[in-house]
């Protein structure tokens, strides 16, 4: 599970909790993982409205994909895709042509 401390902001991951809930349980994996992701984006508030729309968008290329290597690529490249067509040009205005 990935738990918050008390009094902070940061979180800490259990990457063994979730390794074995997926090799032990892929459907039960996937619930605790999109329930996971809705009340992160709950949580965060301000910008849930435009995480709703990026999860929505990485739901359906995991969907389009035949395997979870397709997934993962179709994934890399939206990642990309947002960097350049955002991020990038927010970074340029803001500090000048790199």
């Amino acid at each position: 599970m990935l738990k918050k401390p008390l009094h902070s902001n940061t979180y800490s991951f259990d990457f063994d909790y979730w390794a074995s809930l997926y090799q032990n349980d892929p459907e039960g994996f996937e619930r605790e993982r999109e329930k996971f992701v809705n009340d992160y984006i709950e949580y965060v508030g301000h910008g849930s409205k435009r995480l709703r729309g990026m999860q929505f968008r990485i739901d359906m290329e995991r969907r389009r994909s035949k395997n979870l290597m397709g997934a993962c690529i179709r994934l890399s490249g939206l990642m990309m895709y947002q960097f350049h067509e955002a991020f990038l040009p927010a970074i340029q205005h803001h500090f000048g042509p790199t």
